[in-house]
């Protein structure tokens, strides 16, 4: 697994750069919408292989979000 992202600061650049290690401040119901997603996320890229890219949190939250979480399958590279 590895992490990228984005900063702030720096606005959105063309390309993420690597993160050694990631910080989530949050609270239990927010973990746990988290854990749901990612277990959501695992089941779909295990059925649907490399024809599963990526999701966004806040599509299936059908909410804006201040940050955003991306789960991207590595087979579809």
């Amino acid at each position: 697994m590895k992490l990228f992202g984005y900063s702030k600061e720096n606005g959105k650049v063309d390309t993420p750069i690597e993160l050694s290690e990631i910080t989530l401040c949050s609270n239990a119901e927010e973990l746990r919408v988290i854990a749901k997603f990612l277990v959501d996320a695992a089941n779909k890229m295990e059925i649907a292989a490399s024809d599963f890219e990526h999701t966004h949190l806040s599509e299936v939250l059908e909410v804006s979000q201040s940050t955003e979480i991306i789960v991207y399958n590595e087979a579809s590279l």
